[in-house]
């Protein structure tokens, strides 16, 4: 029995170890050899990204020749197998540093640029190097003579979350080179562990180009935006330029181009764009992202000042929330983006921006979650205060909070309190997939746009009063604007009191009178 488990053993390491591979052999100008490649000690992958065995693997053997490659020719790597591990390829030059050479030089240094990659293809989903046992690449024309390493890496994915790097560097002297000066990264320091086109799992589920619920999210505003646009031309557009309209094309708008961009970014191609400008783009986004979030805060919390007639001792809690709070999140997330360092990603070519994000500290982004914690409770504390005093002095919760639009400041306010929670550091559970964060993405403005349109249609006239000043112009009594339902529902309730209605704050003056 024993000696049967000892067989057992030694198959499965031998079927490992004959699924790992080595890149032996360099091919430049016709002539392929051995002798230029620093030769790993063994197939064993490397595994840990921030190693120096990154750069040209775990102490391999020395190279005992440079080869000769003219700029704008062709260099082929050969492996001792096929690539049987599903994952993405590279090819990197880097450049000798003066008063070293290639057969000296370990590689350390912001000194390598990539000339080749092969990224994965979708429908049906396969990385495009698969199976072959060949790599080929040209060097660039404008490359300058020198000496370089050239550097070749297939990353194994086949274990999510655990990439295997399979690395080999060959020694080699460009000659006929031009003067280009790539955007150069440093090995190790090019990837983190962080980055999705690391830890992703290729088989459950299958990758696409996009991300489920993200896609679900943004195609729900977009139709929520088509058959809403008449809406907003007959109720919106023929303002003037009032703060209710301005918070209203603010949510509206910032969110749709912040989808368009995302969407960009994330669009299946080829076609890369550089590293600096994924990252505008990226900050772009973000500036998108926290003007919807903060107007969507000024919307929720003007309504519910209105709702409270507008009454200047509940500004001590306005005030702070749409003033305090978006200047201490914009500085939060302004020292979050300085900490980020962006770089041409190694691992696919298939979006527009595919780039690696290194972070040194996360404390900023940690930070901005408990601030966010905060303000969705000072939102949620204000609206329930608001709900109470509406409610206070009517026997009808539910008539109150259909007239006053209650519905959509307190799902608005559940969201943002789970989301807060759920994302909180160190919160034993998180929200894994997101599904808090996109589903309130696009349904917290889609709320506060319907609480300004509803608010805009109260027919409180205490509530009119102050919505004339605070958000809309002050509504045409004459206007066939509101829907004959909501003419007649408020008729019928203003025969059933016998009497004008008034807010909860009015009547408590007059009975004091």
């Amino acid at each position: 029995m024993k000696v049967l488990s000892a067989l057992l053993v030694l198959a499965l390491a031998a079927s490992q170890a004959s699924a790992h591979y080595i890149w032996t052999t360099i091919t430049a100008g016709g002539t392929s050899t051995m002798a230029a490649i620093r030769q790993p000690l063994n197939n064993t992958p490397v595994e840990a990204v921030s190693s120096s065995a990154m750069t040209c693997n775990n102490n391999p053997r020395p190279a005992t020749q440079t080869i000769d490659v003219a700029a704008g020719s062709q260099v082929s790597f050969k492996l001792d197998n096929t690539l049987y591990h599903s994952g993405p390829a590279a090819i990197y030059l880097g450049l000798v540093p003066s008063g070293q050479t290639a057969a000296s030089w370990n590689g350390a240094g912001a000194n390598w640029f990539k000339i080749a990659e092969w990224g994965a293809k979708f429908n049906p989903f396969k990385f495009t190097a698969e199976g072959l046992s060949t790599l080929s690449a040209t060097i660039p024309r404008n490359t300058p003579s020198g000496e370089y390493l050239i550097r070749i890496e297939q990353i194994g994915l086949h274990v999510a979350g655990k990439p295997q790097f399979y690395i080999s560097c060959a020694q080699a002297r460009v000659t006929g080179g031009g003067s280009g000066r790539p955007p150069t990264v440093s090995i190790p320091g090019y990837v983190s562990m962080s980055d999705p086109g690391l830890s992703v799992n290729i088989y459950d589920p299958v990758p696409t180009s996009y991300k489920y619920l993200r896609d679900a999210a943004f195609s729900v505003f977009l139709f929520h935006y088509i058959t809403t646009i008449d809406e907003e031309v007959s109720k919106i557009w023929k303002e003037r330029l009032n703060l209710g309209k301005l918070l209203f094309l603010t949510t509206r708008y910032s969110l749709l181009f912040r989808i368009i961009i995302d969407s960009f970014i994330n669009f299946p191609t080829e076609v890369n764009v550089s590293a600096k400008a994924c990252e505008g783009l990226y900050l772009t986004v973000s500036v998108l992202s926290w003007i919807t979030t903060y107007s969507v805060v000024g919307s929720l919390l003007l309504c519910l000042h209105a709702l409270l007639g507008a009454k200047r001792r509940y500004l001590f809690i306005i005030i702070p929330t749409i003033v305090v709070f978006p200047t201490v999140a914009m500085s939060f997330a302004g020292m979050f983006f300085k900490d980020l360092k962006y770089a041409q990603s190694t691992y696919t070519n298939l979006f527009v921006c595919s780039v690696s994000v290194d972070r040194t500290t996360d404390s900023w982004s940690s930070y901005s979650t408990y601030l966010a914690c905060v303000r969705e409770i000072v939102t949620a504390v204000a609206s329930g205060f608001t709900l109470f005093k509406r409610f206070r002095h009517e026997n009808s919760l539910i008539r109150v909070m259909l007239r006053d639009g209650a519905i959509y400041y307190t799902t608005s306010c559940v969201m943002g309190l789970l989301q807060a929670i759920f994302t909180a550091p160190n919160f034993p559970v998180q929200d894994k997939y997101q599904v808090l964060s996109v589903s309130r993405m696009v349904l917290n403005p889609i709320l506060a746009n319907r609480l300004l349109l509803n608010l805009r249609s109260n027919q409180d006239p205490g509530t009119q009063a102050a919505i004339s000043t605070l958000l809309f112009d002050k509504p045409n009594p004459f206007s066939r604007e509101e829907s004959f339902d909501e003419t007649v529902a408020y008729s019928s309730e203003s025969r059933e009191r016998e009497e004008p209605y008034v807010t909860g704050d009015e009547k408590e003056y007059s009975t004091r009178a």
